[in-house]
């Protein structure tokens, strides 16, 4: 097997998702296929045109979530901002035929096989197929989670199945709050990458997204677009007044938000992740009848808080309606929650504080949703 489709194996695996003897690869002609892959991965890739392709089973919780949708859904749209930049829906096939996953595939980057797994296609590379396939696990928890709010009669045989997975989830976070996290570091560059493994421990990003920011004098040392928090050696960027345009490049999307964040408030590092129940806290609202409620991502009318933390609109990067125009005008209380995307949040001295500040805005959100179960029921 070559180096590169070992590291793409590897990689996988890392996420503790996928089921080892279920995943199947196939890039750039290279190809993998498990013994116990339950769909006909050869067939499907042989009509690849270039695409790559990723398909696994999944460990649990998301078995169960996967199956929840496989039998009652036949396409999945969620409204988390990761599902609508990756994946914009997901499709179900009941059939495991290859000839109905084939036509499905000409328009869907991810395919939902019940009683199978998940498969996912980008024409671009096998590390995007990779992106999409966390997306979607990700997507798929939130997304039911969600639903189990609002349908808790219906989904009455699932209640123990979620306050296990909501609980242990507390209990696991928990952890972080009893121990130091960070070591000191005089260097910027070995705190950045700290932390950012630590995130990625703790859960608290979509898959190994998010980015990290630390501001020195006039700079700012923040983490390259596309990088994971895991694994940021080489992936940090330093950006001031004289290199702005051309250090914006290969920055986050996210660093108008962070140099706006820096200029108001009183911060000498920034953190950013997706933590799961932040993002599904910040999607429930009490005004159903909304008007707005389909450009909620975008423009909130309501002004919403969990505790003191304000929940803000705003999309990825600079755009007409990007964060950076709602997050750095909330954050004074060290944290904000943008709306079905995550969590920003700042340290005034050290990682330590922006890092605790990430972690109890995600713990308060485990707990609102833990009271919001007993006020749907």
């Amino acid at each position: 097997m070559k180096k590169q489709l070992r590291s793409h194996i590897n990689e996988c695996l890392d996420t503790k998702i996928f089921d080892a003897e279920s995943l199947c690869i196939f890039s750039k002609n290279e190809i993998f296929i498990s013994d116990s892959c339950k769909i006909d991965f050869q067939t499907i890739a042989n009509d690849s045109e270039n695409r790559n392709y990723l398909f696994a089973e999944v460990k649990e919780p998301y078995r169960t979530i996967f199956n929840y949708f496989s039998e009652n859904y036949t396409t999945i749209q969620a409204k988390d901002s990761e599902s609508r930049m990756f994946l914009k829906e997901i499709s179900v096939d009941k059939t495991n035929s290859s000839f109905s996953i084939i036509k499905i595939l000409e328009t869907n980057n991810a395919i939902l096989i019940h009683n199978c797994g998940l498969l996912v296609k980008s024409n671009i590379s096998i590390s995007e197929a990779f992106v999409f396939f966390s997306t979607a696990c990700f997507s798929l928890y939130v997304k039911f989670l969600y639903e189990y709010l609002y349908h808790q009669n219906e989904l009455k045989s699932y209640q123990n199945f979620v306050l296990n997975l909501v609980n242990s989830y507390k209990e696991k976070l928990n952890t972080y709050n009893r121990r130091p996290i960070l070591e000191s570091s005089a260097k910027i560059s070995n705190s950045i990458i700290e932390v950012g493994e630590i995130i990625v421990e703790a859960n608290l990003v979509d898959s190994f997204f998010g980015n990290i920011s630390y501001k020195l004098n006039n700079d700012i040392h923040i983490t390259k677009t596309g990088s994971f928090l895991n694994k940021l050696e080489n992936k940090i960027t330093i950006c001031n007044n004289d290199n702005y345009h051309v250090c914006k490049k290969e920055a986050s999307s996210e660093l108008p938000a962070h140099t706006l964040i820096y200029e108001k408030n009183n911060v000498c590092c920034i953190v950013h992740g997706h933590p799961r129940f932040s993002v599904i806290v910040s999607m429930i609202c009490d005004n159903i009848n909304c008007s707005n409620a389909d450009d909620c991502y975008t423009k909130c009318r309501n002004e919403r808080n969990i505790g003191n933390t304000p929940i803000v609109s705003g999309e990825v990067g600079d755009g007409k309606f990007g964060l950076y125009k709602t997050v750095p005008e909330k954050i004074s209380n060290e944290t904000v929650i943008v709306y079905g995307h995550g969590v920003f949040a700042t340290g005034k001295t050290n990682f330590n504080e922006a890092f605790n500040n990430l972690l109890n805005t995600e713990l308060n959100c485990v707990d609102e949703y833990l009271r919001l179960i007993e006020k749907f029921e």
